[in-house]
């Protein structure tokens, strides 16, 4: 959890850092949360959520590099959507 909440402190820093390599553009963002104290606690809970919110089996980047689910994860996606 500490480690969680470390990187999640560095998240405006790494948008700052992106920004700055790609001026003009607009970063646009998803958070993907699947650990498994996420999903005993949504069970216990009983907080009904989609199974493919919490799970996938990897995700595929669009030059063929993949991540693939650890059961015990969180990503978050960034992309740069030019202005131009």
């Amino acid at each position: 959890d500490t480690n969680i909440k470390k990187t999640c402190h560095k998240l405006p820093e790494l948008k700052e850092d992106l920004s700055k390599l790609n001026p003009g553009c607009r970063l646009e963002a998803t958070l993907g949360i699947g650990y498994d104290k996420t999903k005993k606690w949504l069970s216990q809970m009983n907080i009904p959520i989609p199974k493919n919110l919490l799970e996938f089996k990897e995700k595929i980047g669009t030059q063929g590099k993949s991540m693939p689910s650890t059961g015990n994860f969180w990503h978050v996606f960034l992309i740069c959507v030019s202005s131009h």
